[in-house]
């Protein structure tokens, strides 16, 4: 599980291979809720093309919010499915709670080549953000600023439900 911050973007690299995909919904869990204090809590998530240093370039889809004010399964769907041909992708969501939820996560192994300049003994960058109010996602992208170097695995609380796609 892993807890979030509020008011920034957060990146979560995906990279797309052979035919590509097509996404029509956006998944996650929320474990723990958020406190209240004035926010509504929302989650906003989107997917952004990536360059080669994995910032977001162009809003592929913004898929709009979802409550996050109970536990349990919520969905995101966008107004059109959104197709993905081969290329580097970040998985992007915001949200605003004061407290903040834990969502539920699948931890990844590290392997799309993101490394700090000086290697070290935590060398893969994990956590991609950018301090950004809530709101819609921004095109082209916010570029992140910030990165948590640590070993282990990459934490994605953002699922992709495809429609369609080899990859």
């Amino acid at each position: 599980n892993w807890a979030a911050l509020q008011n920034q973007d957060i990146f979560c690299p995906i990279y797309v291979e052979g035919a590509g995909i097509e996404v029509d919904q956006f998944l996650l869990e929320v474990v723990t809720t958020a406190g209240s204090g004035g926010a509504t809590n929302t989650l906003r998530a989107g997917i952004y093309a990536a360059n080669g240093n994995w910032q977001p370039t162009k809003l592929m889809v913004d898929g709009g919010t979802v409550s996050i004010a109970t536990t349990g399964v919520k969905t995101i769907t966008p107004g059109a499915v959104t197709r993905l041909p081969p290329g580097r992708y970040l998985i992007a969501f915001n949200y605003d709670s004061t407290a903040g939820p834990t969502l539920r996560t699948v931890g990844v192994a590290q392997h799309v080549g993101s490394y700090t300049a000086a290697l070290g003994a935590t060398i893969g960058n994990r956590t991609w953000r950018v301090a950004r109010t809530f709101a819609a996602f921004t095109d082209p992208g916010t570029a992140w600023d910030t990165a948590s170097n640590a070993n282990g695995l990459y934490l994605y609380p953002i699922f992709l439900r495809l429609s369609a796609g080899d990859s």
